[in-house]
């Protein structure tokens, strides 16, 4: 439609203008929700990310030419400035507008004769281009795409605003008249049986014909996850420069907040339609008013709430499964875990070390699905159960690193892969769900030996700019990914033609296809993986050496109450909300956790080195940071009044268990280590040798401290520290020398 031109105004008019009628919208906005959520149409502002029914906030940006145009009734057939817009549908409100045919008609038409007059194709002056997308007069469809086997190119397909699916290798599709002939071409190209290429095409052709912009795709992780919805802007493009992922989708990801779901047993296939009454049971708690991404109103909530209505809390379901651990020794392990992913149980035999580790991997790793499965390969076959953690045996003969990574085998030309490996091979295929390696009797062979590249890849792990960094291990010398195996007649992919296996082409990469695993000649460490090891001092062990103990949490478990022995214990103060801690993804502790500690827990810290110090005993900036870490997790997870236990359960599982030496070397930090955890600061000197002995005394009995003169008990600081230096110090005493590990 032909328009009168007008001549145009200033960048700074035009801004002036814009800001007048954005804060006349955004201030109606909160009456036009409920009108807007009944209408067709969306309108989205990138600059704000507010979009969709809800999210009314004007017209600004459209071409000045087409929208001073309609202001005079030269587009659509009656003016419509902004103003006389947010006005007419707050009229439109006190008149019911679902019932005003004409009101409705008039928003309409103005509405898509500025769409059709090219309004929001493009602005000028240096304002944002706005999308506006006219739905379909029935509900929208949704879709359910996956960005790449286990969400891959998630990241990379929201920051490009598509949603991009694979066979790019057979060329453009568009340009096939019919689904039979795309058939016969699959089948030339990628040598694909007759049902393959049927089930194939029926995806591709889903992408190419029936899904429509206004139509809702969801993106989706595996079968119990979701990583963003958005809403479709265009035509499929064929983008040919992105080799297999070039069939894409122009789409405003309008919601990138990843979330745990109900398993969807159909979710194995790439492109799937979804119904609407499978959209409402995922969605409709959201869509009545949940905040999405970027939406003021509305607040995080803890990650783990999401999987509140599929997973029992953890003290609960310990006790289903007949195991009774103190609530506080859970909680603290979960805690541990969320720090730093390297844990080590200590304890006399036969204390349910390995039963505890086994029943929280089961709870947080595992569950009934298909995420692992390809999508495209196992359409009708059953699910199996996901199985994401290893229970991994030491042996005393294990000494070095092949043991956990296995080796290339010259002979066969293949790698020979150990349990411990396999498990990183899925979580690298996994990368949204916690994976768990149980080393048990870890002690038998010397950790340093067989363990020590792993120590050092997750000790080399910073983040830089919001992103995860780190060193990877190296597994072998070629060049290229190895398969585990080699089937009969299985052959590369033709994507694997050009890799070199390089770091980012790895980190990109699932490393496996049509059944096979890959390993690569370097792997990094997946951040979702957690290490528990179990281990018994005794006659038959190795020690361990400061630098492995330094970067664990040591949780010991030597408590033995036969009489409560099959009774539940009490609950405590030091649990979990609502019993739940979603693990996710480890990330390394920093010194902004330390210096956001609060002034009184940096004090003690800075006290506590202080006393170390003297004997060269004292930790590290990493420690520091750690301890600051697990502070930080447990008034987050726990609750603002936990700051003092969870202070004092860290100087008993990161600073003590390094100490151990003798008599001459041990006993003077010991004494002083021991009124710091009883009084809170270092006065030796205000105490006697006797003083000392009853201190012990009422420590080892469990009964108050008595004070240097007459008056009221004091109250212990740190109690669970305090308890384990008295018993240290009584064992020095006794026998010359003493280490934490007993």
């Amino acid at each position: 439609m032909s328009s009168k031109r007008v001549e145009v105004r200033t960048p700074d008019e035009i801004r002036a203008s814009v800001a007048r009628f954005n804060q006349q919208a955004r201030a109606a906005a909160a009456r036009v929700r409920a009108l807007l959520r009944s209408t067709k149409y969306w309108v989205f502002d990138p600059t704000t990310g507010e979009f969709g029914p809800g999210k009314f906030v004007g017209f600004a940006g459209i071409d000045l030419d087409v929208y001073e145009a309609s202001l005079r009734g030269e587009v659509g057939g009656a003016p419509f400035d902004g103003n006389f817009t947010c006005r007419a549908i707050e009229k439109a409100l006190d008149m019911e507008f679902t019932t005003d045919p004409h009101m409705a008609a008039r928003l309409v038409a103005w509405g898509e004769a500025l769409l059709g007059a090219g309004a929001f194709e493009g602005a000028r002056g240096g304002q944002t281009t706005w999308k506006f997308v006219a739905l379909p007069a029935s509900t929208p469809k949704h879709w359910k795409i996956a960005p790449g086997e286990q969400a891959t190119f998630w990241d990379e397909n929201r920051e490009s605003g598509i949603i991009a699916v694979g066979w790019g290798e057979a060329g453009d599709p568009r340009s096939v008249e019919s689904r039979g002939a795309l058939e016969a071409h699959y089948t030339r190209v990628f040598k694909y049986t007759k049902e393959k290429a049927q089930a194939n095409v029926r995806m591709v052709w889903w992408f190419l014909r029936d899904i429509k912009p206004g139509h809702i795709i969801v993106a989706n992780q595996g079968q119990s996850k979701v990583v963003g919805r958005g809403v479709v802007l265009g035509p499929p493009e064929f983008r040919g420069e992105r080799g297999e992922y070039a069939n894409c989708l122009p789409v405003h990801w309008f919601d990138t907040q990843k979330r745990d779901i109900a398993r969807q047993k159909h979710w194995f296939a790439t492109v799937l339609p979804m119904t609407a009454e499978v959209y409402e049971a995922l969605f409709g708690a959201l869509e009545e008013g949940e905040a999405m991404e970027g939406d003021p109103a509305g607040g995080a909530e803890d990650s783990s709430a999401a999987e509140g209505s599929r997973r029992p809390d953890i003290y609960g379901y310990l006790r289903d499964c007949g195991l009774h651990f103190p609530a506080e020794l859970v909680t603290t392990y979960l805690l541990s875990l969320k720090t730093k992913p390297f844990v080590i149980f200590s304890g006399i035999s036969g204390t349910g070390k390995t039963k505890l580790a086994q029943a929280v991997a089961e709870w947080a790793g595992s569950e009934e699905g298909g995420d692992l499965k390809e999508e495209k390969e196992h359409e009708a076959r059953e699910m199996e159960p996901v199985r994401r953690h290893e229970f991994i045996s030491v042996r005393p003969d294990w000494l070095d690193g092949k043991e956990v990574l296995g080796f290339y085998n010259v002979l066969t030309e293949a790698y020979t892969t150990r349990p411990f490996l396999s498990l990183l091979l899925r979580a690298h295929r996994d990368p949204g769900k916690p994976h768990f390696a149980i080393l048990d009797e870890m002690n038998l062979a010397r950790v340093e030996h067989y363990f020590a590249d792993l120590l050092s890849a997750t000790e080399s792990r910073t983040l830089r700019g919001g992103k995860l960094q780190q060193e990877a291990l190296h597994l072998h010398d070629e060049q290229r990914c190895l398969p585990l195996v080699r089937p009969e007649g299985w052959q590369r992919p033709a994507r694997c033609a050009s890799c070199r296996a390089r770091e980012e082409e790895v980190d990109g990469c699932p490393l496996h296809f049509e059944g096979v695993q890959l390993v690569p000649p370097r792997l990094k460490m997946p951040p979702n993986v957690y290490i528990t090891g179990t281990v018994n001092i005794d006659e038959t062990t190795h020690t361990f050496s400061s630098k492995v103990l330094d970067r664990a949490n040591v949780i010991e478990f030597n408590e033995v109450d036969l009489l409560g022995y099959g009774q539940q214990a009490e609950p405590g103060r030091f649990t979990l909300k609502n019993g739940r801690l979603d693990l996710g993804v480890a990330t390394p502790a920093r010194q902004d956790d330390f210096l956001d500690l609060p002034d009184r827990a940096r004090t003690t810290l800075a006290a506590l080195n202080g006393i170390l110090r003297g004997s060269n005993l004292h930790f590290g900036y990493r420690v520091a940071n750690e301890i600051a870490l697990y502070v930080k997790n447990a008034v987050e997870h726990v609750g603002p009044n936990a700051v003092d236990t969870a202070l004092d359960l860290q100087v008993l599982q990161k600073v003590l268990p390094k100490l151990h030496g003798s008599k001459q070397k041990l006993l003077e930090p010991l004494r002083r280590l021991l009124l710091f955890a009883v009084l809170g600061n270092d006065v030796e000197k205000d105490r006697d040798a006797q003083e000392l002995d009853r201190i012990e005394e009422a420590l080892r009995r469990g009964e108050p401290v008595p004070p240097p003169v007459e008056g009221e008990a004091e109250r212990v600081v740190m109690t669970r520290s305090a308890a384990k230096l008295s018993w240290m110090l009584r064992t020095l005493r006794a026998q010359g020398f003493v280490s934490f590990l007993e």
